[in-house]
Order: structure tokens, then C-alpha cells, then sequence
């Protein structure tokens, strides 16, 4: 299933992405983006192969979504990624957009995140309404969104 989608570039140029569902062949494209990857992508597939969605510029990669579902209402985002040039022109936000619909068809009621840094906590709280859960201190800041 793909999805078209435009976003606005730094530049004056109309961007044009392609969202779909990832494929096994997309996990070196990602991982060249971002090291993190390979150990999320590996939790997320163990028992059903890839589950995430990438966005496409021609044939780029410019940026992916991994994630995982319980099968009991509840996803969790293991990675949002985008490449560093494609950075702050919507791929982001339209990967989080198409991951809601898919979970809303799917049922999901609850997603979970671990913001890695303050700044990945503000863009999760303030772009998309997920809010922290201060008892699961450590490293990481788990953050939790009703769908």
C-alpha cells in the first residue's frame, strides 16, 4: 500500500514522497541512516517479519518508521528516522500521520514511545500529543498516546 504525500523543501521546489509499507530490502537503506536501526529493526521483526513504513523520494530513502504491536491494542514506535538533508521538511510528520492510520485500522488504542533526548520529547509531545510517563525513569523518557 502506498500513499503520496508533499512536504515543503528548505528550498522553493515542491517535494514530492511516497509513503509505504517497509519491505525487508529497505533495512540497509535505513540503517546508512541511522545506526540505532539494526537493533530496533530486530526487536520489531522477530516474529512477523518487518513492520514499519518508509517514505521515498524517486527511488531514496529519505526516512522510516519502525515499529511493533502486542496484538492487544498497543504498538510502540522503536524508530522514526529521517535523513539528515530531508530533515525539517514534513517527512517526519507525514511518516507519524500515515503510522496512525494504519494503527487506527488496525485497532491499536495506545502508542508508546522512548524519547532518546529532550528534543525527541518535545517533538513527540508537541507534534503529535504523546505525554511522558515520569515513573519509567532511566535513559530513555517513555511516552504514551490514546489513538
Amino acid at each position: 500500500m502506498s500513499m503520496k504525500l508533499k512536504t515543503r523543501p528548505a528550498h522553493k521546489q515542491e517535494a514530492n514522497f511516497v509513503v509505504r509499507d517497509m519491505k525487508w530490502d529497505d533495512y540497509d537503506h535505513l540503517n546508512a541512516i541511522c545506526t540505532q536501526l539494526r537493533q530496533d529493526m530486530v526487536r520489531a521483526t522477530e516474529v512477523d517479519g518487518p513492520k514499519g513504513l518508509v517514505a521515498l523520494r524517486g527511488n531514496e530513502l529519505v526516512g522510516g518508521l519502525v515499529y511493533d504491536t502486542d496484538g492487544n491494542g498497543k504498538a510502540k514506535i522503536e524508530t522514526l528516522v529521517v535523513a539528515e538533508r530531508w530533515q525539517e521538511q514534513g517527512v517526519g510528520k507525514t511518516l507519524m500521520e500515515k503510522f496512525f492510520e494504519k494503527m487506527r485500522g488496525a485497532r491499536v488504542t495506545e502508542v508508546q514511545v522512548r524519547a532518546r533526548n529532550t528534543d525527541a520529547e518535545r517533538y513527540y509531545e508537541v507534534a503529535h500529543g504523546f505525554k511522558p510517563d515520569r515513573s519509567h525513569m532511566g535513559a530513555f523518557i517513555m511516552m504514551t498516546k490514546k489513538v
